[in-house]
Protein backbone atom coordinates (compact mmCIF):
# COMPACT_ATOMS: atom_id res chain seq x y z
CA UNK A 1 0.00 0.00 0.00
CA UNK A 2 1.61 3.02 -1.15
CA UNK A 3 1.89 6.19 1.08
CA UNK A 4 -0.97 8.38 0.47
CA UNK A 5 -1.49 12.61 1.22
CA UNK A 6 -4.38 15.13 1.22
CA UNK A 7 -4.73 16.45 -2.02
CA UNK A 8 -6.48 19.57 -0.91
CA UNK A 9 -8.94 19.36 -2.83
CA UNK A 10 -12.20 18.01 -1.43
CA UNK A 11 -13.82 15.64 -4.61
CA UNK A 12 -10.21 14.64 -5.38
CA UNK A 13 -9.35 13.34 -1.85
CA UNK A 14 -6.21 11.76 -0.96
CA UNK A 15 -4.00 11.25 -3.85
CA UNK A 16 -0.05 9.35 -3.55
CA UNK A 17 2.60 11.21 -2.05
CA UNK A 18 4.44 11.83 -5.37
CA UNK A 19 1.55 12.77 -7.25
CA UNK A 20 1.10 16.50 -7.87
CA UNK A 21 -2.33 18.51 -8.03
CA UNK A 22 -1.91 21.68 -10.79
CA UNK A 23 -4.98 23.36 -12.37
CA UNK A 24 -5.68 22.62 -15.99
CA UNK A 25 -4.47 25.88 -17.27
CA UNK A 26 -0.57 24.92 -16.18
CA UNK A 27 -1.12 21.77 -18.24
CA UNK A 28 -2.98 22.66 -21.51
CA UNK A 29 -3.45 24.85 -23.81
CA UNK A 30 -6.93 26.41 -24.19
CA UNK A 31 -8.39 26.79 -27.85
CA UNK A 32 -4.95 27.45 -29.20
CA UNK A 33 -6.63 27.48 -33.02
CA UNK A 34 -9.57 28.52 -34.75
CA UNK A 35 -10.59 29.27 -38.52
CA UNK A 36 -10.33 32.61 -39.52
CA UNK A 37 -13.37 34.38 -41.57
CA UNK A 38 -11.35 34.83 -44.71
CA UNK A 39 -11.14 30.79 -45.07
CA UNK A 40 -11.75 29.39 -48.55
CA UNK A 41 -15.24 29.05 -48.92
CA UNK A 42 -14.02 25.11 -50.44
CA UNK A 43 -12.50 23.95 -47.72
CA UNK A 44 -13.38 20.70 -46.49
CA UNK A 45 -13.80 19.98 -42.83
CA UNK A 46 -15.23 17.55 -40.84
CA UNK A 47 -17.72 19.35 -38.21
CA UNK A 48 -18.13 18.03 -34.36
CA UNK A 49 -21.18 19.74 -33.18
CA UNK A 50 -21.98 19.07 -29.40
CA UNK A 51 -24.45 16.08 -30.27
CA UNK A 52 -21.69 14.80 -32.46
CA UNK A 53 -20.46 13.23 -29.29
CA UNK A 54 -21.67 9.92 -27.67
CA UNK A 55 -21.77 8.91 -24.22
CA UNK A 56 -18.68 7.17 -24.54
CA UNK A 57 -16.67 9.77 -26.22
CA UNK A 58 -17.23 8.78 -29.99
CA UNK A 59 -16.99 11.31 -32.51
CA UNK A 60 -19.79 11.00 -35.05
CA UNK A 61 -18.62 14.02 -37.19
CA UNK A 62 -20.47 15.52 -40.53
CA UNK A 63 -18.38 16.28 -43.55
CA UNK A 64 -19.20 19.96 -44.76
CA UNK A 65 -17.51 22.77 -46.55
CA UNK A 66 -16.26 26.20 -44.92
CA UNK A 67 -19.24 27.93 -46.93
CA UNK A 68 -21.90 26.02 -45.99
CA UNK A 69 -21.19 25.72 -42.28
CA UNK A 70 -22.93 27.48 -39.12
CA UNK A 71 -20.20 30.52 -37.99
CA UNK A 72 -19.81 28.27 -34.43
CA UNK A 73 -17.64 26.01 -36.25
CA UNK A 74 -14.64 27.68 -35.95
CA UNK A 75 -12.32 25.53 -33.11
CA UNK A 76 -9.64 23.68 -34.86
CA UNK A 77 -8.60 20.28 -33.53
CA UNK A 78 -5.28 18.40 -33.74
CA UNK A 79 -4.33 14.79 -32.90
CA UNK A 80 -4.08 14.34 -28.75
CA UNK A 81 -6.21 17.87 -28.13
CA UNK A 82 -9.26 16.86 -25.75
CA UNK A 83 -12.43 18.21 -26.45
CA UNK A 84 -14.83 19.09 -23.65
CA UNK A 85 -18.65 20.65 -24.15
CA UNK A 86 -19.04 24.01 -22.18
CA UNK A 87 -22.74 24.47 -23.37
CA UNK A 88 -25.57 21.75 -22.22
CA UNK A 89 -23.13 20.75 -20.01
CA UNK A 90 -24.91 17.62 -18.46
CA UNK A 91 -24.93 15.92 -22.12
CA UNK A 92 -20.79 15.08 -21.18
CA UNK A 93 -19.65 15.52 -24.58
CA UNK A 94 -15.93 14.72 -24.07
CA UNK A 95 -13.45 13.34 -26.56
CA UNK A 96 -9.91 12.47 -27.35
CA UNK A 97 -9.24 12.70 -31.12
CA UNK A 98 -6.69 10.64 -32.07
CA UNK A 99 -6.31 12.07 -35.43
CA UNK A 100 -4.96 14.96 -37.25
CA UNK A 101 -5.91 18.16 -39.33
CA UNK A 102 -9.47 16.25 -40.05
CA UNK A 103 -12.03 18.05 -37.44
CA UNK A 104 -13.00 21.25 -36.94
CA UNK A 105 -15.72 21.63 -33.31
CA UNK A 106 -18.08 23.90 -32.28
CA UNK A 107 -17.19 26.78 -30.20
CA UNK A 108 -19.55 25.24 -28.14
CA UNK A 109 -16.43 22.94 -26.90
CA UNK A 110 -13.25 23.93 -25.13
CA UNK A 111 -10.28 22.54 -27.35
CA UNK A 112 -7.42 21.38 -24.76
CA UNK A 113 -4.10 20.80 -26.38
CA UNK A 114 -1.89 18.50 -23.60
CA UNK A 115 1.69 19.67 -23.02
CA UNK A 116 4.47 17.95 -22.45
CA UNK A 117 4.77 16.67 -19.27
CA UNK A 118 1.10 15.10 -19.64
CA UNK A 119 0.20 12.17 -21.23
CA UNK A 120 -3.05 13.20 -23.77
CA UNK A 121 -4.91 9.91 -23.11
CA UNK A 122 -4.17 10.06 -18.95
CA UNK A 123 -5.63 13.77 -19.56
CA UNK A 124 -8.47 12.50 -21.61
CA UNK A 125 -9.32 10.08 -18.62
CA UNK A 126 -9.12 12.14 -16.22
CA UNK A 127 -11.62 14.94 -17.79
CA UNK A 128 -14.37 12.04 -18.38
CA UNK A 129 -14.21 11.01 -14.61
CA UNK A 130 -17.12 11.46 -12.69
CA UNK A 131 -16.07 14.24 -10.58
CA UNK A 132 -14.27 16.55 -13.07
CA UNK A 133 -17.89 16.40 -15.36
CA UNK A 134 -19.61 17.56 -11.65
CA UNK A 135 -17.29 19.80 -11.24
CA UNK A 136 -18.11 21.40 -14.46
CA UNK A 137 -21.41 20.79 -14.35
CA UNK A 138 -21.65 22.72 -10.76
CA UNK A 139 -20.03 25.83 -12.22
CA UNK A 140 -22.05 26.07 -15.25
CA UNK A 141 -25.08 28.79 -15.22
CA UNK A 142 -28.80 28.81 -17.20
CA UNK A 143 -31.35 26.52 -16.49
CA UNK A 144 -32.13 25.49 -20.32
CA UNK A 145 -29.05 25.76 -21.70
CA UNK A 146 -26.21 25.66 -19.10
CA UNK A 147 -22.87 26.70 -19.75
CA UNK A 148 -19.76 27.22 -18.65
CA UNK A 149 -16.43 29.46 -20.11
CA UNK A 150 -13.70 27.76 -20.92
CA UNK A 151 -11.39 30.16 -18.79
CA UNK A 152 -13.85 29.26 -15.84
CA UNK A 153 -12.91 25.32 -16.70
CA UNK A 154 -9.24 25.71 -17.04
CA UNK A 155 -9.04 26.79 -13.04
CA UNK A 156 -10.13 23.48 -12.42
CA UNK A 157 -7.76 21.09 -10.60
CA UNK A 158 -6.36 17.92 -11.90
CA UNK A 159 -4.02 14.69 -10.92
CA UNK A 160 -0.54 14.84 -12.13
CA UNK A 161 1.26 11.59 -11.64
CA UNK A 162 4.93 11.07 -12.63
CA UNK A 163 4.76 10.95 -16.96
CA UNK A 164 5.66 7.34 -16.99
CA UNK A 165 2.84 6.27 -14.60
CA UNK A 166 0.51 8.26 -16.64
CA UNK A 167 1.08 6.36 -19.26
CA UNK A 168 0.34 2.78 -17.33
CA UNK A 169 -2.62 4.61 -16.08
CA UNK A 170 -3.65 5.45 -19.55
CA UNK A 171 -2.84 2.08 -21.47
CA UNK A 172 -4.76 0.05 -18.41
CA UNK A 173 -8.37 2.33 -18.91
CA UNK A 174 -8.00 1.85 -22.39
CA UNK A 175 -8.20 -2.00 -22.37
CA UNK A 176 -10.49 -1.84 -19.49
CA UNK A 177 -13.02 0.90 -20.60
CA UNK A 178 -12.86 -0.56 -24.00
CA UNK A 179 -14.56 -4.15 -22.71
CA UNK A 180 -16.96 -2.09 -20.62
CA UNK A 181 -17.85 0.29 -23.76
CA UNK A 182 -18.38 -2.57 -25.87
CA UNK A 183 -21.30 -3.85 -23.07
CA UNK A 184 -22.75 -0.10 -22.96
CA UNK A 185 -22.93 0.02 -26.89
CA UNK A 186 -24.71 -3.60 -26.85
CA UNK A 187 -27.55 -2.22 -24.00
CA UNK A 188 -27.78 0.41 -25.77
CA UNK A 189 -28.50 -1.23 -29.10
CA UNK A 190 -30.87 -2.94 -27.22
CA UNK A 191 -32.86 0.04 -25.78
CA UNK A 192 -32.99 1.74 -29.04
CA UNK A 193 -34.45 -1.12 -30.85
CA UNK A 194 -37.10 -2.14 -27.91
CA UNK A 195 -37.93 1.84 -27.98
CA UNK A 196 -38.24 1.42 -31.95
CA UNK A 197 -41.01 -1.41 -31.16
CA UNK A 198 -42.93 0.40 -28.74
CA UNK A 199 -42.83 3.74 -31.07
CA UNK A 200 -43.93 1.15 -34.13
CA UNK A 201 -46.57 -0.40 -31.78
CA UNK A 202 -47.82 3.22 -30.40
CA UNK A 203 -47.98 4.20 -34.22
CA UNK A 204 -50.05 0.49 -35.41
CA UNK A 205 -52.72 1.02 -32.95
CA UNK A 206 -53.22 5.02 -33.44
CA UNK A 207 -53.54 5.05 -37.03
CA UNK A 208 -54.94 1.62 -37.85
CA UNK A 209 -57.56 0.92 -34.65
CA UNK A 210 -57.91 -2.64 -32.95
CA UNK A 211 -59.91 -4.24 -35.48
CA UNK A 212 -57.75 -5.93 -37.57
CA UNK A 213 -60.35 -7.07 -40.32
CA UNK A 214 -61.23 -2.95 -40.93
CA UNK A 215 -61.22 -2.29 -44.72
CA UNK A 216 -58.55 0.22 -45.15
CA UNK A 217 -58.22 3.51 -47.47
CA UNK A 218 -55.15 5.55 -48.38
CA UNK A 219 -54.49 8.07 -45.47
CA UNK A 220 -52.78 10.34 -48.24
CA UNK A 221 -49.73 11.48 -45.75
CA UNK A 222 -46.82 9.03 -45.85
CA UNK A 223 -45.96 8.61 -41.99
CA UNK A 224 -50.01 7.22 -41.20
CA UNK A 225 -50.69 4.95 -44.54
CA UNK A 226 -53.56 3.51 -44.87
CA UNK A 227 -56.09 4.19 -42.04
CA UNK A 228 -59.89 2.53 -41.51
CA UNK A 229 -62.33 3.10 -44.10
CA UNK A 230 -64.90 4.97 -41.93
CA UNK A 231 -62.38 7.42 -40.37
CA UNK A 232 -61.34 10.79 -41.27
CA UNK A 233 -57.78 12.87 -40.51
CA UNK A 234 -58.11 15.71 -37.93
CA UNK A 235 -55.90 18.25 -37.41
CA UNK A 236 -54.17 18.71 -33.63
CA UNK A 237 -55.68 22.26 -33.10
CA UNK A 238 -59.33 21.29 -33.95
CA UNK A 239 -59.18 19.26 -30.81
CA UNK A 240 -56.63 20.88 -28.29
CA UNK A 241 -55.29 24.32 -28.12
CA UNK A 242 -51.48 24.88 -27.31
CA UNK A 243 -49.63 27.54 -25.67
CA UNK A 244 -45.92 28.16 -24.52
CA UNK A 245 -45.23 27.37 -21.00
CA UNK A 246 -43.74 30.60 -18.21
CA UNK A 247 -40.06 31.07 -17.44
CA UNK A 248 -38.96 30.38 -13.95
CA UNK A 249 -35.95 31.46 -12.57
CA UNK A 250 -32.91 29.36 -10.87
CA UNK A 251 -33.91 30.85 -7.48
CA UNK A 252 -37.70 29.53 -7.97
CA UNK A 253 -36.03 25.53 -7.83
CA UNK A 254 -36.21 23.72 -5.20
CA UNK A 255 -35.62 20.31 -4.23
CA UNK A 256 -38.23 19.85 -1.79
CA UNK A 257 -41.23 21.67 -3.91
CA UNK A 258 -44.39 20.14 -4.25
CA UNK A 259 -44.71 20.29 -8.06
CA UNK A 260 -42.38 18.98 -11.06
CA UNK A 261 -40.91 21.45 -13.28
CA UNK A 262 -40.62 20.62 -17.10
CA UNK A 263 -38.53 22.33 -19.47
CA UNK A 264 -37.36 21.66 -23.12
CA UNK A 265 -38.89 17.65 -22.58
CA UNK A 266 -37.51 16.90 -19.24
CA UNK A 267 -37.89 17.40 -15.44
CA UNK A 268 -35.47 20.05 -14.27
CA UNK A 269 -36.50 20.12 -10.55
CA UNK A 270 -39.61 20.91 -8.66
CA UNK A 271 -41.71 24.19 -7.26
CA UNK A 272 -43.89 25.27 -5.12
CA UNK A 273 -46.21 26.64 -7.64
CA UNK A 274 -47.83 25.14 -10.55
CA UNK A 275 -49.70 26.72 -14.28
CA UNK A 276 -50.53 23.03 -15.31
CA UNK A 277 -52.43 20.17 -13.89
CA UNK A 278 -53.06 16.36 -14.51
CA UNK A 279 -55.48 17.46 -17.46
CA UNK A 280 -52.63 18.72 -19.71
CA UNK A 281 -50.08 17.31 -21.92
CA UNK A 282 -46.48 19.14 -21.98
CA UNK A 283 -44.44 19.13 -25.36
CA UNK A 284 -40.65 19.91 -24.92
CA UNK A 285 -40.34 22.77 -27.10
CA UNK A 286 -36.70 23.97 -27.27
CA UNK A 287 -33.25 21.99 -26.84
CA UNK A 288 -31.77 18.42 -27.66
CA UNK A 289 -35.18 16.70 -26.19
CA UNK A 290 -37.37 19.08 -28.12
CA UNK A 291 -40.43 16.98 -29.04
CA UNK A 292 -40.66 14.60 -26.31
CA UNK A 293 -43.93 14.24 -25.10
CA UNK A 294 -45.03 14.14 -21.09
CA UNK A 295 -48.63 12.73 -20.01
CA UNK A 296 -48.89 14.57 -17.17
CA UNK A 297 -50.39 12.55 -14.07
CA UNK A 298 -49.98 15.52 -11.67
CA UNK A 299 -49.99 19.32 -11.07
CA UNK A 300 -46.78 20.78 -12.76
CA UNK A 301 -44.81 23.87 -13.75
CA UNK A 302 -44.11 24.14 -17.62
CA UNK A 303 -41.44 26.42 -18.64
CA UNK A 304 -41.12 28.62 -21.25
CA UNK A 305 -39.30 25.16 -23.13
CA UNK A 306 -42.70 23.51 -23.45
CA UNK A 307 -45.78 23.86 -25.19
CA UNK A 308 -49.07 23.30 -23.14
CA UNK A 309 -51.44 20.89 -24.49
CA UNK A 310 -54.93 21.73 -23.23
CA UNK A 311 -57.15 18.87 -24.78
CA UNK A 312 -60.81 20.20 -26.16
CA UNK A 313 -62.37 16.83 -27.20
CA UNK A 314 -60.80 13.47 -26.95
CA UNK A 315 -59.49 10.96 -24.70
CA UNK A 316 -56.80 12.30 -23.04
CA UNK A 317 -54.31 9.46 -23.01
CA UNK A 318 -55.10 8.52 -26.87
CA UNK A 319 -54.25 11.82 -27.23
CA UNK A 320 -50.88 11.63 -25.88
CA UNK A 321 -50.26 8.03 -27.88
CA UNK A 322 -51.14 10.53 -30.95
CA UNK A 323 -48.61 12.94 -30.35
CA UNK A 324 -46.03 10.26 -29.52
CA UNK A 325 -46.62 8.57 -32.83
CA UNK A 326 -46.05 12.00 -34.57
CA UNK A 327 -42.35 12.36 -34.38
CA UNK A 328 -42.39 15.90 -33.31
CA UNK A 329 -38.93 16.26 -33.48
CA UNK A 330 -38.39 16.09 -37.17
CA UNK A 331 -40.83 19.52 -37.09
CA UNK A 332 -37.43 21.11 -35.77
CA UNK A 333 -36.12 22.82 -39.12
CA UNK A 334 -33.20 24.67 -36.80
CA UNK A 335 -29.43 24.41 -37.59
CA UNK A 336 -28.54 25.86 -34.18
CA UNK A 337 -30.68 25.50 -30.84
CA UNK A 338 -33.21 22.44 -31.79
CA UNK A 339 -36.93 24.08 -31.63
CA UNK A 340 -40.14 23.52 -32.99
CA UNK A 341 -43.47 25.60 -32.42
CA UNK A 342 -47.30 25.49 -31.35
CA UNK A 343 -48.47 26.46 -35.23
CA UNK A 344 -46.55 23.82 -36.65
CA UNK A 345 -47.64 21.20 -33.69
CA UNK A 346 -51.22 22.21 -34.49
CA UNK A 347 -51.06 21.62 -38.26
CA UNK A 348 -50.23 17.54 -37.66
CA UNK A 349 -52.94 15.47 -39.01
CA UNK A 350 -53.69 12.06 -37.16
CA UNK A 351 -56.38 9.91 -38.09
CA UNK A 352 -59.98 10.80 -35.31
CA UNK A 353 -61.08 7.44 -33.98
CA UNK A 354 -64.84 7.69 -31.84
CA UNK A 355 -64.36 8.82 -28.39
CA UNK A 356 -65.06 5.13 -27.50
CA UNK A 357 -62.69 3.86 -29.78
CA UNK A 358 -60.17 6.09 -28.63
CA UNK A 359 -60.28 4.62 -25.13
CA UNK A 360 -60.18 1.36 -25.70
CA UNK A 361 -56.80 2.38 -28.36
CA UNK A 362 -55.76 3.83 -25.00
CA UNK A 363 -56.45 1.17 -22.75
CA UNK A 364 -54.48 -1.42 -25.34
CA UNK A 365 -51.57 0.75 -25.50
CA UNK A 366 -50.99 1.34 -21.56
CA UNK A 367 -50.83 -2.20 -21.29
CA UNK A 368 -48.41 -3.21 -24.24
CA UNK A 369 -46.64 -0.24 -23.11
CA UNK A 370 -46.21 -0.77 -19.66
CA UNK A 371 -44.94 -3.75 -20.30
CA UNK A 372 -42.02 -2.80 -22.64
CA UNK A 373 -41.38 -0.02 -20.63
CA UNK A 374 -40.31 -2.37 -17.68
CA UNK A 375 -37.91 -3.98 -19.83
CA UNK A 376 -36.29 -0.48 -21.31
CA UNK A 377 -36.34 0.06 -17.65
CA UNK A 378 -34.26 -3.22 -16.70
CA UNK A 379 -32.02 -2.24 -19.46
CA UNK A 380 -31.02 1.31 -17.95
CA UNK A 381 -30.58 -0.17 -14.92
CA UNK A 382 -27.98 -2.25 -16.21
CA UNK A 383 -26.49 0.55 -18.50
CA UNK A 384 -26.13 2.55 -15.09
CA UNK A 385 -24.80 -0.13 -13.59
CA UNK A 386 -22.27 -0.16 -16.02
CA UNK A 387 -21.76 3.48 -16.55
CA UNK A 388 -21.07 3.73 -12.77
CA UNK A 389 -18.67 0.73 -12.85
CA UNK A 390 -16.68 2.75 -15.42
CA UNK A 391 -16.57 5.94 -13.58
CA UNK A 392 -15.24 4.28 -10.48
CA UNK A 393 -12.98 2.69 -12.17
CA UNK A 394 -11.35 5.69 -13.87
CA UNK A 395 -12.03 7.91 -10.24
CA UNK A 396 -9.63 5.57 -8.76
CA UNK A 397 -6.84 5.47 -11.25
CA UNK A 398 -6.61 9.01 -11.60
CA UNK A 399 -7.07 10.24 -7.92
CA UNK A 400 -4.44 6.55 -7.24
CA UNK A 401 -6.90 5.12 -5.18
CA UNK A 402 -5.76 1.82 -7.41
CA UNK A 403 -2.28 1.61 -8.97
CA UNK A 404 -1.15 -0.31 -11.57
CA UNK A 405 1.07 -3.36 -10.75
Amino acid sequence: MREMKDSGVEWIGEIPIDWQIEKIKYNCILDGRTLDDKTDPDFEFEYIDISAVNSVGEISSSNIKFENSPSRARMIVCKNDVIVSTVRTYLRSIAFVDESDKYIASTGFAVLSPCEELVPKYFMYFTRSEYFISEVVSRSVGVSYPAINGSELITIYMTKPGITEQGLIAKYLDKKCGEINENIRDVEISINKLQEYKKSVITEAVTKGLDKSAIMKPSGIEWIGEIPINIELCKIKYIAEISSGEYISNSELNVEGDYPVFGGGKQLGNSDNYNVNESNILIGRVGANCGCVNNLISKAWATDNSLIVNIKEGDKNYIYYVLVSLNLNRLNESNAQPLITGFKVNNCSFPLFSLDEQEKIAKYLDGKCTGIDSVIADKKLLLEKLKHYKNSLIYEYVTGKKEVI
